[in-house]
């Protein structure tokens, strides 16, 4: 066998640096190369893809628009004659399919349409719209002697809402109840006005201390509260000259003339 003598390690020949050399310049131009060809083919298709938008929204409607189409004109900021006019001098024709009320367009005025302006259809074909019923209006109710909260619930079923809350002292009505309202009972006004309330105040002539009934016979206590302008209210299965037992408000309460004051009777007599 041939080869180095034992203990010799045989000789192995290193890459010449100068045989290298041209072999990474080469592998240099082809990356930039690469790289090249691969930029070009993104503009490339960037430019087709937007050449391909542009020619699908602004000349292929021209090429195919049939014999006999005609564009949908603007009917926006029309009335109703206006929007026939100019339809019919497009041969079309106007159909209306809602009504809405509107407060931003005035009523009778085009709020949509559909198509839209400037698509191609058929000559003699429907354009559909919605007309604006203008601005919605409602009535405020009758509200003298409601509670407060019983004018805020009227209110609000008649699309309008309870404004400013003021106070006056007077005998047309009861403590807490609606004397008057701005805009007055039965004004017509735009849907969402907030209507000012007078509310009738408390005065301290008509407010007392609810005094311990119990044990009292309910027709006398009954007649004493009727004549200071109280409303009583007596339950329970014994006569009017049965015991009370119960009473509401509670003794010491604030109440007011005009309030209900429930007396609540035993069954037995007073003896």
């Amino acid at each position: 066998m041939s080869g180095p003598p034992p203990g010799i390690p045989e000789r192995r020949d290193s890459p010449d640096p100068e045989s290298t050399a041209p072999r990474k310049r080469v592998h240099s131009r082809l990356e930039r190369s690469l790289r090249a060809v691969g930029g070009t083919i993104i503009v490339a298709s960037f430019a087709f893809l937007t050449g391909l938008l542009v020619f699908d929204r602004v000349y292929m409607p021209s090429f195919t628009r049939r014999a006999g189409d005609v564009e949908v004109p603007d009917l926006s900021n029309l009335n109703r004659q206006q929007a026939e006019a100019i339809l019919a001098r497009n041969r079309l024709k106007l159909s209306i399919v809602a009504e809405v009320f509107d407060a931003a367009v005035p009523r009778g005025f085009v709020i949509q349409q559909d198509p839209e302006p400037g698509r191609p259809v058929r000559a003699g074909r429907p354009v559909h719209v919605t007309l604006s019923l203008g601005e919605e209006f409602a009535n405020v109710p009758e509200l003298f002697g409601e509670s407060l909260r019983g004018a805020r619930l009227l209110l609000d079923r008649a699309g309008l809402r309870a404004g400013a809350i003021g106070r006056v002292t007077t005998s047309e009505t009861g403590p807490g109840l609606i004397v008057s309202a701005e805009p007055p009972f039965g004004s017509v006004v735009p849907r969402g006005t907030a209507v000012n309330l007078l509310v009738c105040a408390v005065s301290e002539a008509d407010a007392f201390v609810m005094p311990d009934l119990v044990g009292r016979d309910a027709q006398g206590a009954q007649r004493d509260l009727e004549a200071l302008g109280f409303r009583v209210v007596v339950e329970g299965p014994g006569s009017n000259f049965a015991r009370i037992e119960e009473q509401v408000p509670l003794p010491g309460a604030r109440v007011v003339r005009g309030q209900n004051i429930v007396l609540r009777v035993a069954g037995r007599l007073i003896q």
